[in-house]
């Protein structure tokens, strides 16, 4: 693709969020309104890749993605695999990669919710409470957590 053409593709998501964030201002401090308007940016152009990933308009994502939320707290996943330390670059790399593999999931599951077909949850929920538990997680947890998740829902 062109610039050009993934400006076209991001604009109309990224507008919509910086009109609701324009909007939605109550007197919040400027740092904490910039952060989230920062993290709705990122999860709009998100939607719009699962979207063309998916061959799906950028509504039906965002409501396959609220249903898997409903099922699976993969955002909860997403950012304790932000949180992990990034001070050199093998543990960028790992982060990295872990992230991709979250990702990767993620576009698997959303698939799966988009075409009526979810896997059963139960299993993969389990897995998720029990990283919870075990603060701080590292790593090593995250990454087998992950791998448990993709096993017990035949990813």
């Amino acid at each position: 693709m062109t610039i050009g053409a993934l400006v076209d593709e991001y604009r109309p998501a990224v507008a919509e969020v910086l009109a609701r964030v324009r909007q939605g201002r109550s007197g919040e401090p400027a740092a904490t309104a910039l952060a989230m308007a920062a993290a709705a940016i990122v999860g709009a152009i998100d939607r719009v890749d699962l979207a063309r990933a998916c061959a799906r308009s950028p509504d039906e994502v965002a409501h396959g993605l609220a249903e898997l939320a409903g099922h699976l707290e993969l955002d909860w996943l997403t950012a304790a695999v932000g949180r992990l330390p990034a001070g050199n670059r093998w543990q960028a790399r790992a982060r990295a990669r872990l992230a991709a593999e979250l990702s990767e999931l993620r576009q698997h599951l959303l698939r799966q919710v988009l075409g009526g077909r979810l896997p059963a949850t139960a299993a993969a929920r389990g897995v998720l409470d029990e990283m919870k538990v075990n603060e701080p997680q590292d790593l090593a947890m995250l990454s087998a957590g992950l791998a448990e998740i993709r096993r017990v829902m035949g990813c």
